[in-house]
């Protein structure tokens, strides 16, 4: 918990940029990966259209988070091409740990493979399809939970997490596209941000990125 309530702070305070850059930049991580995401960055940045994919500072930070609070099994919902899977993969390499991944359009699950190859991750097991189907057959319990595809989805698909039994105490759940604009306000974000917040099952905190990061830790 002394991890995660220093990243949150790392995360909030007025330095946060300088701070999360220069982790990563003494952090013991490949270069060549690190050269890889740079261009996956920009990637996703010229054709948003085809595929999204975390700010750049989040993805440092979950880098951050993972590094320090070294979660065995990781699950990402929303694998796009790659790019935030390869910074959990990257960082969960240092000690054993393993990413499992789900995308459902095919187009950005073989681009996704083509990323990881070339990144030399060989922690990451993608699945390909419908996470709402998928995390039915899923049984097993999880340290970390990256939601990270349709918000519309993220409540439902944390209920039958909870149903499965795999979330456990102290696994981290962000979720990220969390933040509630006026002009495109979603009930069912809001929902889940709701549960999260107030069901005295989480402790629950909101980190302000571009897109919003909301960091659930179950009691």
């Amino acid at each position: 918990m002394v991890s995660i309530q220093r990243c949150l702070a790392i995360a909030s305070g007025k330095n946060k940029d300088r701070i999360i850059n220069n982790t990563i930049t003494h952090a013991c991580m490949n270069q060549d990966v690190l050269l890889l995401l740079k261009e996956l960055d920009l990637y996703a940045k010229e054709h948003h259209n085809k595929c999204w994919c975390i700010p750049f500072d989040e993805a440092q930070f979950l880098h951050l988070l993972i590094t320090l609070t070294k979660p065995k099994f990781i699950l990402e919902i929303g694998t796009s091409i790659g790019f935030s899977t390869i910074w959990l993969a990257s960082a969960a390499e240092e000690y054993e740990g393993t990413v499992k991944t789900i995308e459902i359009n095919e187009e950005r699950t073989e681009q996704a493979q083509i990323n990881f190859k070339k990144a030399n991750l060989k922690n990451i097991t993608l699945l390909k399809g419908d996470a709402n189907i998928i995390l039915k057959d899923i049984k097993a319990p999880f340290d970390f939970i990256l939601l990270d595809a349709g918000k519309e989805h993220y409540l439902e698909q944390l209920h039958i997490l909870e149903k499965n039994s795999c979330i456990k105490k102290d696994t981290i759940i962000c979720a990220d596209n969390a933040a509630i604009k006026e002009n495109k306000k979603n009930e069912k974000l809001q929902q889940y941000l709701e549960y999260v917040r107030n069901s005295k099952s989480y402790n629950s905190s909101y980190i302000p990125f571009e897109n919003g990061l909301e960091v659930s830790v179950k009691i």
